[in-house]
């Protein structure tokens, strides 16, 4: 027809992205894409848009890759609470309540350190080099050496003043503990933020010499912060709250 003609389709190409499921102007788009018909029927039948297709195709993903199933690691009946792949993508970590802190080989499906936490995990995260891996529970902030399976850094969870308690009640009117609720490094590995479940955001430094030195408290909006997340140029941090807002800072 002309409108296949239009954008320079023969007879029988139009037929085969006709029978492909596609108009004449999304065939355009695909071909000049480089893709064949059956291909760009692959991506459609998976419920992708063009520009979706084209940035995942920009990123060498296929659409069998990027929905697949790769692999199901049974490790334990405990309930997994927190999750982090190492930035090689070659080690995951997880955490679980009763403190456990497994990290295990993705390639081989092998555990090689085992660290026993005080209490459940509530949050994990890499450092950017890989090297070290942070924890936090309702105790604070721990940062573990990933080689020697030991703890490089401590920090501790402040306490609930005694004017603020009516705030961090339960719902049997128990005192809630502080916790560390999500945590962040910034891609230079210098800074960790950690998130509590009063709200709090607070920044310390842990580059070398520092020893976890507080340096910025940000927030107090006294709504748990769930998780955080810094820019790749490190300039930005954002913040997502149980009450469902999504807050960013400007770190520099």
């Amino acid at each position: 027809s002309d409108d296949w003609s239009k954008y320079g389709f023969t007879h029988q190409d139009a037929l085969k992205w006709k029978k492909a499921g596609f108009t004449p102007q999304e065939a355009k788009s695909f071909r000049d894409e480089g893709f064949t018909p059956n291909k760009a029927k692959e991506w459609k039948e998976q419920g992708f848009t063009f520009e979706e297709v084209k940035l995942l195709k920009d990123l060498n993903i296929n659409p069998h890759e990027n929905k697949e199933l790769i692999k199901t690691i049974e490790v334990y009946e405990s309930s997994v609470n927190s999750i982090a792949l190492s930035p090689d993508g070659k080690l995951l970590a997880f955490g679980d309540k009763d403190g456990i802190i497994q990290i295990w080989n993705i390639d081989n499906d092998k555990k090689i350190k085992t660290f026993k936490g005080s209490d459940s995990v509530n949050s994990l995260a890499f450092s950017p080099d890989g090297e070290s891996l942070a924890v936090g529970d309702k105790h604070g902030t721990i940062i573990l050496d990933i080689d020697n399976n030991e703890v490089i850094l401590e920090i501790q969870a402040s306490e609930v003043d005694d004017d603020e308690e009516d705030e961090f009640l339960d719902e049997e009117d128990e005192l809630l503990e502080e916790s560390v609720s999500s945590l962040a490094f910034s891609p230079d590995g210098e800074l960790l933020a950690t998130g509590t479940n009063k709200g709090d955001i607070i920044i310390y430094n842990i580059y070398n010499g520092y020893n976890g030195v507080e340096i910025a408290i940000l927030g107090e909006d006294h709504s748990p912060i769930n998780s955080l997340a810094f820019s790749p140029d490190g300039k930005l941090l954002a913040a997502g709250t149980h009450e469902g807002s999504i807050i960013i800072y400007n770190m520099y």
